[in-house]
């Protein structure tokens, strides 16, 4: 698996972040490639929620499917899921980091199946965009919240 991770410092409260990152009607507000989409459960947050988005990777029409495998209330959410035969499992974390800002890291561990031509698609195509749609979607939580 690869991992791709980006750092960000947010001139926002953590609650704040919190509640916006884990509300699925903001997802395509700031995951880069994100259009709509719906959640599949009765819950919409939480430990086992599962969603359905649409979008677009590149010049590509794409559904990804992903559900809640970690909650931390307040700190930290993790997802499973996967996108075009791309397994994924991706986490935010943020964590105070002065009293009116936080800290937030944004990982992504990711496998792609030998069929896709394993290594070298990797290299030349997927971790490529994979890093810029994670660097786009911190730049647009950098964007609402502020950075310091």
């Amino acid at each position: 698996m690869r991992e791709v991770t980006h750092r960000i410092e947010l001139a926002t409260k953590v609650q704040t972040v919190w509640e916006f990152i884990t509300e699925p009607e903001n997802f395509p507000k700031y995951v880069a490639g994100y259009e709509n989409g719906y959640v599949k459960t009765p819950n919409a947050t939480g430990m086992g929620s599962s969603f359905e988005w649409h979008g677009k990777l590149g010049p590509l029409k794409l559904k990804s499917t992903e559900r809640v495998v970690e909650w931390e209330e307040g700190r930290r959410v993790g997802y499973e899921g996967g996108m075009a035969g791309v397994s994924f499992r991706s986490s935010m974390t943020v964590e105070a980091s002065s009293e009116q800002g936080c800290h937030m890291e944004i990982s992504i561990r990711y496998s792609v199946p030998g069929w896709m031509g394993g290594r070298l698609m990797d290299r030349a195509v997927i971790q490529p965009l994979v890093r810029s749609y994670v660097a786009a979607s911190a730049g647009k939580l950098k964007e609402r919240f502020g950075s310091t």
